[in-house]
Formats: C-alpha cells, structure tokens, sequence
C-alpha cells in the first residue's frame, strides 16, 4: 500500500504543507499519575505512568536488553505483565518485536527468560527466570536479584517490598492500611 502511495507520484510534502509546523500538546499526564489499573488478583492494582516506566527500565537492565534487539513476548494479554513485555519493554528499549527470528524470548516455559509467579520459591529461581508481582508493577526480580530500584526480602512467609515499582496502591483504602508497612508493602506468599 505504501509502496503504491509513493508510486502514484504524489509530493507527499505538498500534502502535508497546509498542516501546522509544530504540534501542541493539549494534555501532558504527569508521572506520578494513574495510568493503568488492573484487576489480575482479588483487588483492583493502581499504577502511574511512572511505575510502569521504572519497572520496564528494570526489566530492560535486570536482562541485559540493547537497543535493536530482536525480541518477541509470548504472554498474552490478560495482565501487566503482558503491557509491560509486549507493548512499553519493547519501545521504552528500542527492540525490533520479531515473531519469527527473535534473538531473546520472554514466556512462560522453553524461553531465554521465563515469567514466573511462584514467589514462595523465588530462592530457586534460576537467573532466566523472571518474578512476576502485580503489585509491583510486573517484575519483581530477574533470577533472584532485584531489578533496578527494587528491593525486597521475605520473612516468615510475608514478601516485603519496597521500590520505586511498588504500586500507587489497592483501590480499597482498607486493603492499604493492612498492606502497607515501617515503608515498605507486604503481601503473604
């Protein structure tokens, strides 16, 4: 099709010059804004523009992803992890999304990095698998290591987090109080 536009002989330049140099931006969302709320577990998860962005950047480091990387998410979409691997990690990284010759694969079994939910054995996580917790925006560790701006420790059952990723917060206050702790937010695993 485009190849068929370019063909035609148009001056795509002349089609474009009644249009304004400069584009004004009416709205800018600020990052500590809500951007996404999903609803994977019993409650509904708050997140900001900025979580989802520091968690992608996590991801990015915590796997060692470069710009041009041919790359390809087989989650599907159903959760944060899956708008986090398939649609910001890819742009936010510079990746070519590659279905068919990708160089790194991220999925659930058989992939260069495996999404893992099973966080009551995260100290058996090899350093391919991925930690996955909603509340902190998707990734939680690479491996066991946490990513960038996350940290984390369990005791006595309880997964304590603290982090730039951890979530704006529940949307029942109440499931707030109980969850957020001494700084740090705690879930039962």
């Amino acid at each position: 099709m485009l190849r068929d536009l370019l063909n035609s002989g148009m001056n795509l330049f002349d089609e474009i010059k009644p249009y304004q140099n400069s584009y004004q931006v009416k709205y800018k969302p600020l990052l500590q804004e809500e951007a996404l709320l999903t609803f994977e577990k019993k409650e509904g998860i708050r997140l900001s523009h900025y979580n989802l962005l520091i968690n992608a950047s996590g991801i990015q480091k915590g796997i060692g992803l470069k710009s041009k990387t041919r790359y390809y998410s087989e989650l599907q979409p159903n959760s944060i992890s899956w708008v986090i691997f398939n649609t910001i990690l890819p742009i936010y990284s510079g990746c070519i999304y590659d279905s068919l010759n990708p160089k790194l694969t991220i999925g659930t079994s058989g992939n260069s990095f495996n999404i893992r939910q099973d966080l009551n054995n995260i100290n058996e996580f090899s350093r391919t698998d991925i930690a996955i917790c909603p509340e902190n925006t998707a990734c939680l560790s690479v491996g066991r290591k946490p990513i960038h701006l996350t940290n984390y420790k369990i005791e006595q059952g309880i997964l304590k987090v603290k982090g730039h990723s951890v979530m704006m917060g529940y949307l029942q206050e109440e499931s707030n109080i109980s969850s957020f702790k001494e700084n740090h937010l705690s879930l039962a695993i």
